[in-house]
């Protein structure tokens, strides 16, 4: 490890000096309001961390310079999902190789801190809330099993797992504590997703709890999530997910009463809303979107929604809106849609998308508008026909009705991609989005939503963040 380092080290030391042979000079400004330390050149609102295959993270700064390539971080294996802490510090899962990577983003470059041993193939990661100072790192482990083998409690107990990782002190501490796993938790086997439950003034009652979905086996693994708690980190409930009308439309078996039998649900995103004070998790499979009280842990409702391959929530709390696509209904055309439920009374609207598979949605702070990038799903003719290099702009002052005000042209992509929104003042300013085709990150101005330039990131960009320099603001 101790060489790993090393040379990472010596890297990055090697890219800033030639980036400082190139940039020359300038004055260094004050730290803004919501960091505590920050070394970043005058002029830089943002850093954008993107991830590629090739094992690199590509730092671009943006501000009032463009948008160059500040430094490149190797962390010498496939970069997988990323998650910020509310004490600036970046997570970034490392799927190969079993471990999350701590970035520090503040300082006059960001730097590479440590690895954090963690479960088996680590691939979504999250950032609790309402703490903000955990992450929470779900390991898919071995792929046909679903098993955390390199866990030896989830291994014996032929289990996955989820880490908890603790961040404890502030980025731009170049000897601080960037964070140690607190501990790794069985859970359900398979892809998982996760949503965090807490006491809001709307719903005062609600138990500080986490929910991690398991896609292999169609449940929902209960945490207790409350620190104070004797049973702090513990699996205390599974939700069982299974329906019998779903099953029967996939010519499966009806549901029977243990919940230890797999199902075909397909659970695939959740979120809490701290308005209605219930969970929503859909199921990819069924077409079904759950409500769920989550301190009695019952499903109060199911509503369909049509295809489902990922949940969102708008800035307000008050509506739900899942993506999901349509690779089914005609052979040589996809059709994405967006369902949006109201969680006053789970109404549902839905908004269809021609020839566009939604692949990554992001919302103004202000809810004012909806980004959903283009992604490429099904077979070799639908792919054909789609529009697979757009960003579509809504308006969304009216929930649930969508309008598209607009379609940007960006980069290509042959599956999914990423994006991310860069806010100054509380005013979006720009979209970056991953095209996994071109190796490269379209740069979108979010006030006139155009793109104006496109940045080569020297790889396959597979996750993106972005990271407000004027504090807790990443995306």
């Amino acid at each position: 490890m101790t060489s790993r380092n090393n040379l990472l080290k010596s890297s990055i030391v090697l890219s800033l000096f030639v980036l400082a042979a190139l940039a020359g000079c300038s004055g260094q400004s004050g730290p803004p309001a919501g960091l505590s330390k920050t070394g970043a050149p005058p002029g830089v609102e943002a850093r954008i961390f993107v991830g590629n295959t090739n094992g690199k993270v590509s730092v671009i700064e943006q501000g009032s310079d463009g948008n160059p390539i500040a430094e490149t971080i190797d962390l010498f294996s496939s970069v997988g999902d990323m998650a910020s802490s509310t004490r600036n510090h970046i997570f970034v899962n490392m799927g190969s190789t079993n471990q999350t990577a701590a970035l520090d983003p503040v300082g006059a470059t960001a730097v590479f801190k440590k690895f954090i041993a963690v479960g088996q193939r680590p691939v979504h990661i999250y950032r609790e809330s309402p703490d903000g100072t955990r992450i929470w790192v779900l390991n898919d482990a071995d792929p046909s099993t679903g098993i955390d083998t390199v866990t030896s409690a989830c291994n014996t107990a032929q289990a996955g797992s989820v880490s908890v990782i603790q961040n404890h002190d502030e980025g731009g501490d170049e000897t601080g504590n960037a964070g140690e796993v607190l501990k790794t938790i069985c859970i359900g086997k398979g892809h998982h997703k996760a949503a965090f439950s807490y006491p809001t003034s709307a719903a005062p009652t609600v138990p500080l709890r986490a929910f991690v979905s398991s896609i292999k086996e169609g449940t929902i693994s209960v945490i207790d999530n409350d620190p104070a708690s004797p049973t702090y980190l513990t699996v205390i409930g599974t939700i069982d997910l299974c329906d019998s009308a779903g099953e029967a439309a996939q010519g499966k078996p009806a549901c029977d009463s243990n919940p230890a039998t797999s199902n075909n649900a397909g659970p695939h995103g959740m979120f809490f809303s701290p308005v209605s004070g219930k969970l929503y998790n859909n199921n990819e499979s069924y077409g079904t979107e759950n409500v769920i009280d989550p301190a009695t842990l019952a499903i109060e409702a199911t509503v369909n929604i049509g295809p489902a391959s990922a949940t969102h929530i708008t800035p307000d709390a008050r509506f739900i809106v899942v993506r999901g696509t349509d690779t089914q209904s005609d052979p040589a055309r996809i059709t994405g849609n967006l369902a949006v439920i109201n969680v006053a009374d789970n109404s549902v609207t839905i908004t269809n998308l021609p020839d566009v598979s939604p692949g990554d949605l992001a919302f103004t702070s202000d809810g004012a508008k909806l980004y959903v990038a283009s992604a490429a799903s099904g077979n070799t003719a639908q792919k054909a026909s789609q529009k697979s290099n757009v960003v579509q702009v809504f308006d969304t002052t009216a929930l649930p009705t969508l309008t598209l005000i607009k379609e940007i042209g960006i980069g290509s992509t042959t599956a999914g991609r990423v994006i991310g929104l860069q806010e100054h003042d509380g005013t979006a300013e720009h979209l970056f989005a991953t095209n996994r085709t071109d190796g490269t990150v379209s740069v979108i101005d979010a006030k006139t939503d155009t793109a104006i330039n496109t940045v080569q990131v020297g790889g396959t960009p597979t996750s993106l963040l972005v990271f407000s320099m004027e504090g807790d603001l990443s995306h």
